[in-house]
């Protein structure tokens, strides 16, 4: 298949922070392929399916069936829980901690902190719906976490931060951390440790954040902090007409502002389906 005239252009942009404004259809995975020949790419997305779909598109063309080595995909997700079970240690982890990925294993650890703990159990006897302030609490953890809020400096009202204190305290205690921990915690590997990313701007030639239109604050903090202070090789793909994971926090603002202010990217438009 033949590239169009803006999609060489992106394939042969060769250093420098790239914005792709990509439609539906448009061929950005076809310029995926293409820029692996220039180096080693990571190329991270949102969704497992997204992944999938990337790897199977990345599988289907038998004429880069010699580059697929170059390209490693997956989500943002699976790339830190790597990091943290990997490089944890860095930070005070056991490299064997679990992940409480469930609702039910976070309500679990809740009810143990109210248990233990005679002033919030006396706070939990007080309340009419039990249920119903135990998932506010988790989605309140939920809220601080994905902004980076530790529990010390949340503004919200006593007995939450005790809450939101003893809730972490527990899960070290199992050696185990939440969903919403993993961003975070490889966030500090990164940013606690330059030689760490010195490592992945040395392995890796190019960055490609894949449906970009849906990061968040701790997604666009991570992708930051993973190309340090001079790594600038990044490319964003994404339609902000399609950001669909606003209930998660994301806006496409991220992608069409931040990244702008932070890494000034020569933008390209791909319309064409």
């Amino acid at each position: 298949m033949q590239l169009s005239q803006k999609q060489l252009q992106i394939v042969n942009h060769k250093d420098g922070a790239l914005l792709v404004e990509a439609g539906p259809g448009s061929g950005k995975t076809r310029v995926l392929i293409e820029r692996s020949k220039r180096g080693k790419v990571l190329a991270l997305t949102f969704s497992n399916l997204a992944a999938d779909e990337m790897k199977d598109r990345l599988t289907e063309d038998r004429a880069f069936e010699e580059q697929l080595d170059r390209v490693t995909a997956g989500t943002i997700h699976s790339f830190c829980l790597d990091l943290v079970q990997s490089r944890g240690n860095l930070i005070g982890l056991n490299p064997d901690m679990v992940l409480f990925e469930s609702e039910d294993d976070r309500k679990t650890v809740l009810k143990d902190v109210f248990l233990e703990n005679q002033k919030l159990k006396d706070f939990l006897v007080r309340q009419q719906d039990k249920n119903q302030i135990m998932q506010r609490i988790l989605q309140l953890i939920t809220e601080q976490k994905k902004r980076f809020v530790l529990p010390e400096n949340c503004s919200i009202n006593e007995p939450f931060p005790l809450i939101y204190s003893e809730y972490n305290r527990k899960l070290i205690d199992q050696n185990a951390m939440d969903f919403d921990d993993i961003l975070f915690f490889a966030y500090r590997i990164l940013t606690e440790n330059p030689s760490v990313v010195h490592v992945y701007n040395s392995l890796y030639r190019y960055i490609c954040i894949d449906e970009a239109q849906d990061l968040n604050f701790a997604q666009y903090q991570v992708i930051k902090a993973l190309c340090g202070e001079s790594f600038n090789n990044v490319m964003m793909v994404g339609d902000a007409n399609q950001s669909i994971y606003g209930f998660n926090g994301s806006d496409s603002d991220f992608m069409t502002k931040s990244f702008v202010a932070d890494f000034s990217p020569v933008v390209y438009k791909l319309n064409d389906n």
